[in-house]
């Protein structure tokens, strides 16, 4: 039902995403090895989602080698398995409201992809509602009553994050672009994190097991959440999505968050907060509105 709804499918991907800050802070175990728990537990879960979700009677076909596609598969599942590992270890040095900016960079990250690589006609009143929804998104984290104290090292990991996580939606897209099976792609990739994570893991000497039930059913529902009605969802609406759209829909993970904090942990938001969450929630919408008069225009 959601495959025909896109925009609704990348609205809860977000949503979902926005999450994972709240399950690694409360995780029993370090950044690293929660990131290899994140993609271990997920692997079940996304063969049995596979097998459950209706195919298509016709599938588009797959334009690109096998060959092609593995390194593909390969590719995304280092972009995005780094992201986890550099992502969750910047919460060791900064706070989540300057992690969760930083790696919301992404979409300038990911325009001049947009325009040289897939060559999507970007029309030039994009720049305006962009300009808003990084200005919205700078005065929902920064518009605090409470000031925040700069952690450099921090910073640079989280941007550090944000091209790894641009490397693997600019993979993702030429995958789905060229009709791969999106329920395969996201269960192969989430394999390649989960290597390379328990790498990383091992180097970092880090703990393995968390200390209580309570420490496996936080790790189990940050494996569910993220990756099945997270990147799974994702991948699976960007295959109808543009570019440029899907990008930008990822600046609303911050406003998800601010919302789960002042659900969960009573974070109320000031007046600067709250112009910056309307500012992103028309932003997006202007982006929307200017992709329908370009087909329109066509």
């Amino acid at each position: 039902m959601l495959h025909r709804h896109p925009l609704i499918q990348i609205t809860i991907a977000v949503a979902s995403l926005a999450s994972i800050g709240i399950f690694i802070h409360k995780s029993d175990i370090e950044p690293i090895a929660t990131g290899f728990y994140r993609c271990l537990f997920s692997l079940p879960l996304l063969y049995i989602s596979n097998k459950l979700i209706a195919q298509p009677l016709i599938k588009p076909p797959l334009t690109i080698s096998s060959r092609k596609l593995t390194l593909l598969t390969l590719i995304g599942g280092i972009g995005l398995g780094m992201d986890m590992c550099v992502w969750n270890l910047s919460f060791n040095y900064t706070t989540m409201a300057e992690s969760n900016l930083i790696v919301n960079l992404t979409p300038l990250l990911l325009l001049p992809v947009t325009i040289f690589y897939f060559k999507e006609k970007v029309s030039p009143l994009v720049i305006v509602p962009f300009i808003v929804a990084i200005t919205g998104l700078y005065v929902l984290v920064f518009g605090a009553t409470a000031s925040h104290e700069v952690h450099i090292t921090g910073d640079i990991m989280a941007f550090i994050a944000a091209i790894f996580y641009a490397l693997f939606v600019v993979v993702t897209k030429i995958a789905a672009d060229n009709g791969a099976d999106m329920g395969k792609y996201i269960l192969q990739v989430s394999a390649y994190c989960a290597i390379l994570l328990l790498g990383g893991g091992i180097i970092a000497g880090e703990h393995w097991l968390p200390h209580s039930l309570w420490g496996w059913i936080d790790l189990l529902l940050l494996a569910f959440i993220s990756q099945i009605f997270g990147q799974l969802f994702l991948a699976q609406a960007m295959k109808r999505v543009p570019l440029q759209i899907s990008s930008v829909f990822l600046l609303l993970q911050p406003i998800f968050a601010a919302s789960y904090g002042f659900i969960f942990f009573n974070e109320k938001l000031s007046i600067k907060q709250i112009g910056g969450a309307i500012a992103v929630l028309i932003a997006v919408y202007l982006f929307k509105r200017i992709e329908q008069l370009g087909k329109q225009t066509n």
